[in-house]
């Protein structure tokens, strides 16, 4: 099987699945009793009976200084980290600033087999907190910050650090993982130390930025938003956008589950896909959720990077929609190439909402007369 780029999936498929619209569903109304969940369901038995189960660890730290919220917010930057992160260096990959922002992706070296470390920032709100996901070889890390002020003229940053295994290697990492009080302890003390200089100099960050700024080597991103309406319910629609219950509905669905206390959609579950898959090899982790509400995750592979919000609306009226927000942002010539495709593909079909009227019509071809009030 090919690699995704090597496939005209990327003008059928994505064209397909990411770019068009296709309005009111005219499907009869559907519960969740009357939907063929077989092919999910093996794909949870074959996670149980996984003989390899794969790690993970949380822990948090704090670091109290004394300063603004502004000062310190501003060094939460793959650019300004530079200035007070001894031997901190990065490759911005993505950024419309050249500093932190929504969305940003940057890349560092691990320094160490791992090789490449992708850092994606899922969540970002100024003076207040960033979400970040970073993808290594052998395991991955959600890391969650937050910036508050004590008011009495300290501030306060919170990591929270939650690191998932991705092969055996990663299980032996995590389980060798520091204790998060020497993290802290190091944190405070060249936060302190950058806070404390009368200067409190930028010329690194201003170097790395002007670096990024004067680079040929540019990436492109692509935004869309495409949705569906269908007569049914939230509670009946929302379950379908999970890595297991896809393969009920999406040809060609298929995941191996990493990390899941469910078997299904939840926060900070972890899957993979591999060449097989409709969409190509991967690795995915949801990074927000609020069950019958939204999904936000974030793929990745070695040539692109997807990041996409799901929301569910209850229409009132017997219907709910779903809307997608994807933003696919190229990692690689390789994948700038598979942007410009994109944005140039006139391709046709109904893609993903067609896909799950198709799969709603499958399930109610003796249910004619029933319909959801």
């Amino acid at each position: 099987m090919r690699s995704l780029f090597s496939l005209p999936i990327l003008l059928t498929l994505f064209a397909a699945v990411l770019f068009f619209h296709s309005g009111c569903s005219r499907s009869l109304a559907v519960k969740a009793r009357d939907l063929d969940q077989t092919r999910s369901g093996r794909i949870v038995e074959r996670f149980n009976q996984e003989k390899i189960k794969f790690k993970r660890s949380s822990d948090s730290f704090s670091v109290t200084v004394k300063t603004t919220v502004d000062k310190f917010f501003q060094l939460l930057c793959p650019t300004r980290e530079a200035d007070w992160i001894p031997g901190w260096d990065c490759k911005l990959i993505y950024t419309e600033s050249g500093y932190a922002e929504d969305k940003c992706i940057f890349t560092t070296d691990s320094g160490d087999h791992n090789g490449k470390v992708v850092w994606v920032f899922s969540g970002y709100k100024r003076n207040d907190y960033i979400d970040l996901t970073l993808f290594r070889k052998d395991y991955l890390t959600n890391m969650f910050i937050t910036v508050a002020d004590n008011k009495d003229g300290t501030v306060t940053g919170t990591w929270y650090l939650t690191h998932t295994a991705l092969n055996e290697n990663g299980n032996r990492v995590i389980e060798k993982m520091d204790n998060p009080e020497s993290t802290q302890k190091n944190a405070h003390m060249i936060i302190n130390k950058y806070l404390n200089h009368t200067d409190m100099s930028t010329e690194a960050s201003d170097k790395l930025y002007r670096r990024f700024r004067d680079s040929e080597d540019k990436m492109l991103r692509f935004d869309r938003q495409f949705s569906g309406t269908y007569h049914t319910t939230v509670d009946v629609l929302f379950p379908l956008l999970c890595p297991t219950r896809e393969a009920d509905w999406i040809p060609g669905w298929d995941c191996r589950l990493i990390y899941t206390t469910s078997g299904y959609a939840e926060d900070n579950v972890v899957f993979t896909t591999d060449t097989g898959n409709s969409m190509g090899a991967g690795i995915w982790t949801f990074t927000n959720f609020k069950e019958n509400e939204f999904i936000e995750f974030v793929r990745y592979s070695e040539d692109l990077l997807i990041q996409c919000k799901i929301t569910v609306t209850d229409n009132g009226n017997g219907t709910s929609t779903v809307t997608w927000f994807p933003t696919m942002t190229a990692l690689t010539e390789k994948g700038n190439t598979a942007i410009k495709a994109m944005k140039s593909s006139a391709g046709g079909g109904g893609g993903v909402t067609q896909m799950i009227e198709d799969y709603f019509r499958g399930n109610n071809k003796e249910k004619r007369s029933h319909r959801i009030h």
